[in-house]
């Protein structure tokens, strides 16, 4: 997790949008913490046979698994005494190793941002969550839809549907194969709501 105190007031649609990015780092973070109570009472807006809303219904019928079938996946997922299921790091996926280019160049741009890693985090800020709440941050910040933008294309976009794709296709993904297929849709249409964003500001 990042520690930034520069939180600002935003809008009904940024709001939502910290929320997912919320959600999924919490999903891939700290799954104890997730409201899968919560899910339910949901609107993530659109038609509703759109690829977000399709998606975020397959996630809340998904969650009514409970919170152990959330735990065991996880465990089965991303933790291991060796290497485990799924390494949802961007360094794996673009450079073939942990702790490698990709991260170096995340940690450049965090401190441009005057972004950084938090104390007591676990995981470096590569892990497919800390990236989601990276995201977030910016959102929460009030950054301008450019920089959000270049963000996400620059360390997410690059990778995240192929960690995603492995995700789902895992045999004991369980609730993950449902929040994969969501957080997918949902980067598709943060990429195209932040184009129109940036053609518009």
């Amino acid at each position: 997790m990042l520690a930034d105190p520069g939180l600002q007031d935003t809008s009904d649609e940024d709001a939502a949008r910290s929320s997912i990015y919320g959600l999924l780092a919490r999903l891939l973070l700290r799954p104890q913490q997730v409201p899968l109570g919560w899910l339910a009472s949901v609107d993530v807006g659109g038609d509703a046979h759109d690829p977000l809303s399709l998606t975020w219904s397959g996630l809340v019928a998904a969650s009514r698994a409970g919170p152990q079938a959330l735990h065991d996946a996880h465990a089965a997922l991303f933790i291991a005494p060796g290497t485990p299921a799924i390494n949802p790091y961007a360094s794996w996926y673009r450079d073939g190793a942990l702790m490698n280019t990709s991260l170096a160049d995340l940690r450049s741009d965090l401190r441009e941002l005057g972004l950084q890693r938090a104390k007591d985090a676990r995981e470096t800020e590569d892990h497919l969550g800390a990236l989601c709440e990276t995201m977030q941050q910016l959102i929460l910040r009030g950054e301008p839809v450019e920089t959000q933008a270049q963000f996400l294309r620059a360390h997410v976009l690059p990778w995240a549907s192929r960690c995603l794709a492995d995700i789902a296709e895992h045999p004991r993904a369980g609730l993950y194969a449902a929040a994969a297929a969501f957080a997918t849709a949902f980067l598709a249409s943060e990429d195209e709501a932040l184009v129109q964003g940036e053609t518009t500001a």
